[in-house]
């Protein structure tokens, strides 16, 4: 008998799609924030599959991909319990903005610190999207599995990001290992070329380590990866198809289809040696930005990635990569500051893809 799995109103039933509302919090006026939930159960019993998206308001591709794929024909067909979050941030997306209008912090970086012996990192007063995101990690806890969707640049590559495996003592080194193989497979699965976060010390110094899929791999230990999806503000409808596909060879992968594996045909990087996303070059004057590379580019150190100049036309300076590596991303718009973010690569990552906590 497949478990009995409810978020909210939402409860699930065996061969069904079933949806209801997860109570977030009032807001002053007295209007609840609610968060949708679409739940689909197979038949038989099999893993928890949790699928979210929108925790920034102008990424919206991962909303139509859920829609594509979380269905009553998925249902019937599975074997396990996909459970559906289309829009973790409903405030974020009614006003198209990165953060929710009742708090200007950026919601993916809010979910439980990891706990320490001296309280450390612990909220001593949690925002109200802290409080909520305490609660919906409890029912986190449920799943075996979680892929968060989101989108990158306006100009980008679609790409997933896997975050490296932190471990407390050496006695949970060989688990931290495990994991981060289990987190790899279910990737090379889903099918988009790959990269690992940021450096370590950028990862820590954002706090990556609580957004949805980093809480997700780093204190619930299980399998969980980000999947950016192309632009912001607009559904690329090749996007949403190649992203269904890859949740469904990511269901295969996780034995809740017995089904071919669906073909993804998107560009990879090519090479063997792990790669990792740094924003690189920067800026070295204020200006106007003109980029001379494309996404999904391959750059070699030394290359000529941009131009800046004054609002007059006249160059100020050429910017080069100091890196070889791949274009995931440009910086949107023309004007840019000094030390402002010109591209993002994907470029050699030499760290560790399991390191202790508090390690230097």
């Amino acid at each position: 008998m497949p478990t009995d799995i409810r978020l909210g109103t939402a409860r699930a039933q065996a061969g069904q799609l079933t949806t209801g509302r997860w109570h977030a919090f009032d807001h002053p006026t007295g209007t609840p924030e609610e968060l949708p939930v679409m739940i689909a159960q197979g038949l038989h019993d099999g893993p928890v599959f949790w699928l979210t998206a929108n925790i920034h308001g102008p990424e919206l591709t991962g909303i139509a991909v859920i829609h594509d794929l979380v269905n009553a024909d998925l249902a019937r067909r599975l074997r396990g319990t996909v459970v559906a979050i289309p829009s973790l941030s409903p405030a974020g997306f009614r006003v198209r903005n990165r953060q929710p209008y009742f708090d200007a912090q950026d919601p993916n970086r809010l979910f439980p610190d990891r706990p320490r012996k001296n309280g450390e990192g612990q909220s001593e007063h949690p925002s109200m999207i802290e409080q909520v995101w305490a609660r919906l990690f409890e029912e986190m806890r449920a799943a075996d599995y979680l892929i968060d969707l989101h989108n990158a640049h306006y100009q980008s590559v679609p790409f997933s990001i896997r975050d490296k495996v932190f471990y407390e003592a050496d006695g949970d080194r060989a688990a931290a290992e495990e994991l981060q193989s289990r987190t790899g497979k279910l990737i090379a699965a889903f099918g988009l070329p790959a990269v690992f976060e940021f450096s370590r010390k950028q990862y820590l110094r954002q706090k990556l380590y609580r957004s949805t899929s980093g809480v997700a791999l780093n204190l619930l230990r299980i399998p969980a990866f980000t999947a950016e999806l192309g632009a912001p503000n607009f559904v690329d409808p090749g996007v949403v198809a190649a992203a269904v596909n890859g949740l469904h060879n990511a269901l295969v992968s996780a034995g809740m289809l017995d089904e071919p594996v669906q073909p993804m045909n998107t560009p990879q990087f090519d090479g063997n040696v792990p790669l990792r996303r740094e924003n690189h070059p920067r800026a070295p004057q204020t200006g106007l930005l003109r980029h001379h590379v494309r996404e999904g580019e391959r750059v070699r150190a030394g290359d000529i990635v941009a131009h800046i100049s004054d609002i007059y036309g006249r160059t100020l300076c050429e910017v080069a990569t100091a890196h070889d590596g791949w274009v995931i991303g440009l910086t949107g718009g023309l004007q840019v500051y000094k030390h402002g973010v010109i591209c993002t690569l994907a470029v050699a990552d030499d760290e560790p893809l399991v390191m202790k906590w508090d390690e230097e």
